[in-house]
């Protein structure tokens, strides 16, 4: 396992897969060593004979949970929260429900947003 797989570990609670097999649903916990990468878990996750691909679930530090659904070469996933910490005292900012994408460009904005607010004035 890589140094950045054994850090992720450590925050991962548990993790599952889910799917359905002649009408059944069916459910087994995955190992640890599959579950701290996405790429990982994918491949893991098309091991499992769902009639309709699987699920995966995995929750991660007691703080949200990331569910993937792999069905032949298609991989999506959904994160349960997304969680913006803030400074001066502020409540962190926590939203609900957004697929990979949507997360990934709220991240890249708000660090655009902040490298622009912090750039001293003689720089913008």
């Amino acid at each position: 396992m890589s140094e950045e797989s054994e850090r992720n570990a450590d925050g991962v609670d548990f993790a599952l897969v889910a799917y359905r097999e002649d009408g059944v649903w069916q459910v087994a916990e995955l190992g640890e060593d599959r579950s701290t990468d996405l790429d990982d878990l994918a491949v893991e996750l098309r091991r499992y004979p769902g009639d309709s691909g699987s699920l995966g679930l995995v929750s991660v530090d007691e703080d949200f949970f990331l569910l993937v659904r792999v069905l032949g070469a298609q991989v999506r996933l959904l994160l349960s929260d997304v969680l913006i910490e803030t400074t001066g005292g502020q409540s962190p900012i926590r939203c609900h429900g957004h697929h990979k994408a949507d997360a990934t460009k709220m991240k890249s904005l708000i660090e655009q947003y902040q490298s622009d607010y912090y750039r001293p004035a003689e720089k913008r």
